[in-house]
């Protein structure tokens, strides 16, 4: 079995507060982060955003915005995996632009 790289404790940070950032006010309650690799065995960064049910509707430009982001600002800082966002809403969240 082969180990998973690990994630600098800097990188962990990075992502946890890009996400909080623009993702806490859509009912963000937990970001969770691990190392994994893709479909061509490319090492990845996995990370599991957790939400609770919020009023306000998800905005799937913000959710756009939010792995651009975070791409630019991984890579500025030596990072060169790519971050694989999983977004954990509850069941009954509204979505913009949808009914």
């Amino acid at each position: 079995m082969q180990e998973r790289p690990t994630i600098p404790a800097n990188v962990r940070q990075l992502i946890k507060h890009q996400v909080g950032k623009l993702m806490k006010p859509y009912g963000l309650v937990r970001v969770a982060v691990d190392s994994g690799q893709d479909q061509d065995n490319d090492p990845i960064l996995i990370i599991e955003a957790t939400y609770e049910l919020s009023d306000r509707p998800i905005d799937p430009a913000v959710l756009s915005r939010l792995t651009t982001e975070l791409r630019d600002k991984l890579w500025a800082r030596g990072e060169k995996r790519f971050p694989h966002i999983h977004h954990r809403f509850a069941e009954k969240q509204k979505v913009l632009g949808y009914k």
